[in-house]
């Protein structure tokens, strides 16, 4: 049995009890954390500009990685004492000082955030020095991160008493160091070899994301309930919270439930993938306000059109890097299909900042919300239908038929009948397969959706130019999006046309993608209409 004064660090190992979940100080720790965090898109939101996004970033960066730092030292060490509990409370008041400083991190208060970001980063350090000077299991790796976030911390505090210019000099070396400095070799080799406590990370990670997302929501619903009646549309409202929750969807039940896969880097690029998670997650609440606080039927505002778009596409770039590393057990096509998946609606939605000058605030808000629910119905589409009762059967390759009724006889010899559970992403089904062999209902959706969020990218190219087509259809989404499908399906009614050499370019590329199109299109339809089916009982 431990005091539960002082006892020392007991580090994990496969022998030992590894708990899944994080203990009740993590989750206090966590909340503080999520309350500085909404402290700082608090001044976003005042100041939603370049300069107010800069002021953002250079305090989250240096917060997140004074979490990653703590929540790495409590998955490799089992420590619960009086003198943790106290180091871990003087972290918190660190980082709520942290909080009252981060908007006037470019002005005054500069000095404020560099004392109280030296003084969390000196705490963690002392996390580390301890099982380093107690001579903890694996105290080498203690060692590396005490040095590593004394040196960090320590130009952080010297910045304090410099001027601008020296003073981010300093920032950016003290956030290098811990932001590179896992992938130095001699670093990464201590990471291999210590144990990592994957379930208690992963879970780690997954209760930050979900308790952002709870605090964008809470933001949102605030700023509707103190809106004037009449101001704020249920389409707005209903809006949000339909992006905050296929947000939700696709981290949770796409990447929050796979497995790791093997590799030297993957870990390192599951953990860094979630800082433009996180950040984006922190802008999502300043665009949805936003665009709250505007009338439904104005035009929506450029920086709030940005605010929307970077916000959902960091997202979805951060889910598409951790979809790469990462590996769905439950799924009826390849891993390189999400990932294309995110990147293009990622790309798609930062087209659409700058091109959809004209758009009203609902019809962008609406726009976004339809490209994040697209996404939770791919995820739909290719997870396949199974028994509950399948659920807890382990994972790996395996083919179980259905439940076999006592008045049907089944063929083991009809493939149709099995199901595919577990299977690994080299061996899954490829697109053509998973067309083939799927209903008409499957071919018809998904390509009516690729070829409508097809058309919209090349629209957004298209008004990316404002006189690009004509004539006086410049700034219409909707005039450059029936242009593109005049383009793609080769119409041509001749009442628009490109106006300009950037219009004709886009159009070019267009038709090019067309032909390509249409080819695999009409050979997917031929195929599956010319498929055999034996009809011949006897003979």
């Amino acid at each position: 049995m431990r005091n539960r004064w002082f006892h020392k660090p007991k580090l994990y190992t496969a022998n030992s009890e590894i708990a899944p979940n994080a203990s009740w100080l993590e989750l206090f720790f966590d909340l503080v954390f999520v309350a500085v965090f909404l402290r700082v898109e608090y001044g976003l939101a005042n100041n939603l500009s370049v300069t107010g996004a800069a002021t953002s970033m250079l305090t989250t960066l240096p917060l997140w990685l004074i979490w990653l730092t703590f929540t790495l030292f409590v998955n490799r060490y089992k420590v619960d004492d009086l003198l943790h509990r106290s180091l871990v409370l003087l972290l918190m008041l660190a980082l709520t000082g942290m909080a009252s400083a981060s908007t006037h991190v470019l002005g005054a208060g500069r000095s404020s955030l560099a004392l109280f970001c030296g003084l969390a980063h000196i705490i963690v350090c002392g996390l580390y020095a301890r099982a380093w000077f107690q001579k903890a299991d694996d105290f080498k790796y203690a060692s590396s991160w005490a040095i590593s976030l004394g040196i960090s911390g320590s130009f952080w505090l010297a910045s304090a008493s410099l001027p601008a210019p020296a003073a981010y000099t300093l920032w950016g070396l003290a956030i290098c160091i811990l932001l590179f400095g896992p992938l130095v070799r001699e670093a990464r080799g201590l990471s291999q070899d210590t144990q990592v406590n994957w379930p208690h990370l992963s879970h780690r990670f997954g209760l930050f994301t979900i308790i952002l997302l709870g605090g964008s929501l809470i933001r949102v619903l605030g700023d509707v309930v103190d809106a004037q009646p009449g101001q704020v549309p249920m389409i707005e409202a209903v809006g949000s919270l339909l992006i905050i929750t296929s947000i939700w969807w696709t981290y949770f039940d796409d990447v929050a439930g796979s497995s790791l896969r093997s590799g030297r880097a993957s870990w390192i690029i599951w953990l860094y993938a979630h800082l433009p998670l996180h950040f984006g997650i922190l802008i999502l609440s300043t665009g949805l306000t936003a665009i709250i606080k505007q009338n439904w039927n104005e035009i929506a505002a450029e920086p709030t059109r940005w605010a929307l778009s970077i916000s959902v596409a960091l997202v979805f770039f951060s889910v598409a890097a951790l979809d790469s590393v990462s590996e769905r057990q439950q799924a009826e096509l390849s891993d390189r299909a999400r990932i294309n998946a995110r990147w293009f609606t990622g790309i798609l939605l930062l087209i659409l900042a700058p091109a959809a000058r004209e758009l009203s605030a609902a019809l962008y808000l609406g726009l976004v919300c339809a490209l994040c629910i697209a996404q939770v119905i791919f995820d739909l589409m290719v997870v396949p239908f199974e028994e509950e009762r399948r659920s807890s059967m382990p994972s790996g390759v395996s083919e179980t038929p259905p439940p076999v009724s006592r008045r049907k006889r089944v063929d083991p010899a009809d493939l149709s009948q099995a199901i595919r559970k577990g299977a690994p992403a080299s061996v899954r089904r490829d697109v053509y397969s998973y067309f083939l062999s799927g209903s008409w209902l499957r071919i018809i959706f998904a390509f009516g959706m690729a070829f409508t969020l097809i058309n919209i990218f090349f629209a957004a190219l298209y008004l990316l130019e404002p006189d690009s087509i004509g004539p006086a259809h410049s700034g219409s989404l909707s005039k450059a999006f029936f242009f593109s499908v005049q383009t793609m399906s080769t119409i041509g009614y001749g009442a628009i046309s490109p106006s300009s050499d950037y219009g004709n370019m886009i159009a070019t590329i267009e038709a090019a993608v067309s032909m390509v199109g249409i080819a695999v299109v009409t050979g997917m339809i031929f195929a599956k209409i010319s498929r055999p089916d034996s009809g011949v009982l006897f003979s």
